[in-house]
């Protein structure tokens, strides 16, 4: 990792979305404490049309850049989502459209951000010229987002203390123009690697391959499964959580989201650092630690200890993220993977939209801990099946290195 920190095109591309993502954090934690506020509990059905509008996006924005460039394309997106972060600004004089303009300008926002993570897999390995760069790059890429966990909300104390709540929107604004600086001024040796025609096999295609690769099809659908749990008990679940011990108070939110970054960044340095063998067993060791973390943390009641349980729980993230980036590599082309991770970012959301089409009613008639401590099961499970799943077809096979 650090040698491909000191390349200069793999540093620009990691501070950008560093950067990116710190803007992304403060936006979220904005947004959400807004949503649970004007909503409660509901706020679950809200989250269902940003995942909807993630789906959307995933399946038909790629459209729209044909056979550009994959780098074009990364700053262009940038550029597109730091217009949208001004809407709420725009229309925040106007207090009968405050909310409307901002749960539109977000819808749009995922939708253009879930169609960024795809070209931006396929980006990395253009970036790293050599396998040893590009193990070093997907452990950075890894810290990327991580990272941003730590600082984004870790700045939600200071910005509240010197900017309004709304202007916490045009912060991301000015980090998605930094991160397209950033991309922008990547520049390769030579001829562009960059400079070829994109060119998939389309949705179909793609998951015609994704299927004929066992470990790919295993973990993808085990990764969705159990990130549709995730999403619902971090991206909303814990946010009520806090409402119901310290209510009104989002810098305590912010804290919470701060100790999941500091554990997600732990884990990614961790196992960034290591040579991983057999990623598909990392993979489902990853689901079952985030299971495990989250059975803990829906029975914590006391808040600081539920800051370093919420932090150990985060380190089984970039276990079962990293390794699939890994095992995606392996198998297919870099001009395939943005095929690979939209059909990753469609499956995930139509699972996701089950778990918070079903989470208004959840947490009204079974409770905030209860709802996540059923993900954490969901979580854990995920992880336990796919290993039997996954032995029980090397047994069959004959092979030797079943665990």
């Amino acid at each position: 990792m650090i040698r491909a920190l000191f390349d200069r095109s793999i540093f620009a591309l990691w501070f950008g979305q560093v950067l990116s993502g710190v803007g992304d954090e403060i936006y979220r934690v904005a947004f959400t404490w807004i949503c649970v506020q004007e909503v409660g509990k509901d706020a679950g059905g809200l989250s269902s049309l940003l995942v909807l509008s993630g789906l959307v996006g995933a399946t038909f924005v790629p459209r729209w850049f044909g056979a550009l460039p994959s780098g074009r394309v990364l700053v262009r997106l940038d550029l597109y989502r730091a217009g949208i972060c001004l809407v709420p600004v725009i229309f925040y004089p106007f207090p009968e459209y405050r909310f409307p303009a901002l749960l539109i300008a977000t819808i749009l926002l995922f939708g253009l951000s879930s169609a960024f993570e795809p070209v931006l897999m396929e980006y990395v390995p253009r970036v790293a010229r050599t396998p040893e760069l590009l193990r070093g790059a997907n452990g950075l890429m890894a810290t990327t987002y991580r990272l941003a966990r730590v600082l984004g909300p870790s700045m939600v104390g200071m910005l509240t203390a010197w900017i309004p709540l709304v202007h916490f929107f045009t912060v991301n604004a000015l980090s998605f123009v930094g991160s397209a600086v950033s991309i922008r001024s990547i520049r390769f040796s030579g001829e562009s690697i960059d400079s070829g025609l994109r060119s998939t096999p389309g949705l179909l295609g793609t998951w015609r391959l994704v299927r004929n690769v066992p470990a790919i099809h295993r973990s993808l659908w085990a990764k969705c499964v159990s990130g549709g749990a995730w999403s619902l008990s971090y991206g909303v679940g814990l946010a009520l959580l806090v409402e119901e011990m310290r209510p009104g108070q989002v810098a305590t939110f912010g804290t919470l989201i701060a100790a999941y970054g500091v554990g997600n960044l732990a884990g990614a340095i961790g196992i960034g650092s290591l040579r991983r063998k057999h990623p598909e067993l990392w993979i489902y060791a990853g689901l079952v630690w985030l299971g495990v973390g989250f059975l803990f943390l829906s029975g914590t009641r006391d808040l600081i200890l539920l800051h370093w349980v919420i932090g150990f729980t985060a380190m089984g993230g970039p276990v079962n993220d990293l390794p699939f980036v890994d095992l995606a590599q392996q198998h297919f082309r870099p001009v395939e993977l943005a095929g690979v991770f939209r059909i990753k970012v469609i499956l995930d959301s139509l699972i996701t939209l089950l778990f918070f089409a079903v989470s208004p009613w959840a947490f009204q008639v079974l409770g905030v801990r209860r709802v996540i401590a059923i993900c954490g099961a969901v979580m854990l499970l995920s992880g336990i099946l796919s290993v039997f799943a996954r032995n029980s077809v090397k047994i069959g096979q004959g092979a030797e290195d079943t665990v």
